[in-house]
């Protein structure tokens, strides 16, 4: 989320319902609650099955995240995209005064899409 920040040339210390002088990235604790099921979802399985530890499978399998297809209004995009298009169109609302922003949900196949991320991931 910090990188889709800062390519869309926001400042991630200044926050929209965030806000704390010790958090320097408010902004992206707001974006990033579109995002949020998604990374609850693959914490949560890793914790139910005992993966308490972030070993480099565990690392892999988060990364795979940003993989993992979400609706946007051009169809379905990977979310590390999705994050930067928010992250744009809120930049765009801002210097164009839109009041649209770009955000995610997840699709019908999230499901499967979560649980074929699981099966591709070697844990041992």
């Amino acid at each position: 989320m910090l990188r889709a920040i800062a390519g869309s040339g926001l400042n991630p210390s200044l926050g929209l319902g965030h806000h704390s002088r010790r958090n320097p990235f408010c902004l992206a604790d707001d974006l990033f609650e579109p995002f949020r099921p998604v990374v609850d979802f693959a914490v949560y399985r890793l914790n139910s099955n005992k993966f308490l530890e972030l070993s480099v499978p565990v690392k892999k399998y988060l990364a795979g995240l940003l993989i993992q297809p979400v609706k946007t209004s051009s169809g379905k995009s990977p979310l590390g995209r999705a994050m930067s298009a928010l992250s744009q169109s809120l930049a765009r609302s801002f210097a164009q005064k839109e009041r649209q922003l770009e955000i995610p949900a997840l699709p019908s196949s999230f499901p499967a899409d979560m649980q074929n991320l699981w099966d591709q991931t070697d844990f041992s």
